[in-house]
């Protein structure tokens, strides 16, 4: 299931058997629920007013939800909600869930797993639900780092990157305006 901007062609999938387009705005409403649910850098997409309903979709789907965001500065296409994880922290919370923060330790710097996933996925375990191992919740916890607004290395480097050469071009810029100005205050001192 995802939103209906989905193009056929790149999905992995069978379209017509395996995938639901839906309306990601909009409340969305299963026919049960399912083991786990996933939700992989969709939330910056959504205008911050469908958050709520979008976060009442996944809980509606699991008592588990593995979760990622787009964190502030990271950009994209469409890009409209970029939150640190602290937000939808609160989001997932107003609907007894708990945060664990307990794979980014595990893949934070492994090349394979694209950036985005390393830096902001989550777990999100509903509390006191049936079927929800309490022992596994304890080991949970017990994993847990509490750290939760925190950008990758790599990412911040990149930012940074990007940010130096604009600033570079900004510098060149201004270099070659002074000079310019300099230049035209002499011709102009000629005609006088």
């Amino acid at each position: 299931m995802d939103g209906n901007y989905i193009e056929k062609d790149l999905l992995q999938i069978n379209y017509e058997k395996e995938f639901m387009s839906v309306d990601l705005t909009a409340p969305i409403m299963l026919k049960h629920r399912y083991e786990m649910a996933f939700s992989l850098e969709v939330g910056e997409h959504l205008d911050e007013k469908y958050a709520d309903v979008f976060v009442d979709s996944i809980t509606r789907a699991s008592d588990i939800v593995l979760f990622s965001a787009a964190l502030p500065g990271q950009y994209g296409v469409h890009h409209v909600n970029e939150r640190y994880i602290s937000y939808w922290i609160e989001k997932f919370s107003d609907r007894q869930y708990q945060c664990f923060d307990i794979m980014r330790p595990h893949f934070w710097w492994d090349h394979d797993i694209d950036l985005d996933y390393r830096q902001n996925m989550m777990i999100f375990v509903k509390q006191n639900a049936d079927g929800v191992n309490e022992a596994v919740v304890g080991k949970l916890r017990s994993m847990e780092t509490h750290i939760y607004d925190i950008a990758h290395p790599e990412f911040l480097e990149a930012r940074t990157k990007a940010w130096r050469y604009w600033m570079d071009k900004v510098e060149q810029f201004e270099t070659r305006h002074t000079l310019m100005a300099k230049l035209l205050k002499k011709v102009w001192a000629r005609y006088k």
